[in-house]
């Protein structure tokens, strides 16, 4: 649910520098079209739910209307990025899409971030 309100807020929130959801629903396209701040979408091969045709739909619409959007998708399945959850965590995948999020966050947010992270 965390990814579905990330990807809204990134198209109708203005004070945004920056947005990271993963694995959400997409909005109509008459909200996602507003999308103006720098997002990285991330999502799973095998997720059910936000499956392939979504995510193909988000890119497509990325592209009709130039949105700041980059898509990742990992051979994984929904909620692989939670480690409490083992039977869907994939630790590589999950490693990978951090490292993606703090590289799209240092380069679009003011704030420091820890050098550890």
């Amino acid at each position: 649910m965390g990814g579905t309100f990330a990807l809204r807020a990134a198209c109708e929130l203005s004070d945004l520098a920056a947005a990271a959801p993963f694995y959400g629903d997409t909005p109509e396209e008459d909200v996602l079209k507003k999308l103006q701040v720098p997002t990285l979408f991330i999502a799973g091969k095998r997720d059910a739910w936000i499956n392939p045709e979504k995510v193909n739909g988000l890119i497509e619409a990325a592209r009709k209307y130039g949105l700041p959007l980059e898509v990742v998708s990992y051979d994984a399945d929904h909620a692989f990025f939670n480690n409490t959850r083992p039977q869907v965590y994939d630790a590589e995948a999950a490693a990978d899409a951090w490292r993606r999020v703090l590289e799209l966050f240092r380069k679009h947010l003011a704030v420091a971030l820890p050098t550890g992270a």
